[in-house]
């Protein structure tokens, strides 16, 4: 998670922009990404929310509601932008694998599209536990093709000149003994997962 904390600020701009997937050629912008995150909001809606990787704030003013919202980032790029574009919202700068926050501080902590990224799955399972202490219930967002339910690890180059990479986890073989979780395929795209602690 290290290319996260020297992520520069120019390619902090150009994160969650808008671009031309790689393989498919489909332009990917704001637009096509907040279906998810508009189901994220409805789930969470009149709770306290935890958004962890929060990047810089993509459609928060729209989806939630700023007095119950903070948003949580590695990247102090990242997280400096989510506060200027997303005026009245809270951010702070944080490591998602020991959140500082009490056992059930909020009513939903929320991640969607970041334990792609992370460098094992061993710190995946760390976040998933760290969620599910900190909120009542987690909400995680697996940005996914279906190809990847069955595939071990995949590294691919990230959109933007800074050292990003994806790893994309076997996400059959995320099993816990002290969580529930219940999985939901959203499209072709997105797992939602809906984690508690037994």
């Amino acid at each position: 998670m290290d290319s996260w904390l020297t992520l520069t600020s120019e390619d902090a701009q150009l994160f969650m922009g808008s671009y031309v997937n790689r393989v498919t050629g489909v332009p990917v912008t704001s637009k096509n990404r907040q279906p998810i995150r508009a189901v994220m909001a409805q789930m969470t809606r009149g709770g306290t929310v935890l958004d962890v990787g929060c990047a810089k704030g993509a459609e928060i003013r729209e989806l939630f509601d700023s007095r119950a919202y903070l948003g949580l980032d590695i990247s102090p790029p990242l997280v400096e932008l989510a506060r200027v574009e997303n005026p009245g919202f809270r951010f702070v700068r944080a490591d998602a694998t020991c959140l500082p926050f009490a056992d059930r501080a909020f009513d939903f902590a929320i991640c969607k599209s970041v334990l792609e990224h992370v460098p094992s799955e061993e710190i995946a399972v760390g976040i998933f536990r760290e969620l599910a202490r900190v909120g009542r219930r987690a909400i995680v967002v697996w940005h996914t093709p279906p190809i990847y339910d069955a595939t071990e690890l995949i590294v691919l180059h990230g959109y933007i000149p800074s050292p990003l990479y994806q790893n994309h986890y076997a996400r059959t073989a995320f099993e816990f003994d002290d969580l529930r979780v219940d999985r939901r395929r959203i499209d072709e795209a997105f797992d939602l997962w809906v984690v508690e602690r037994l």
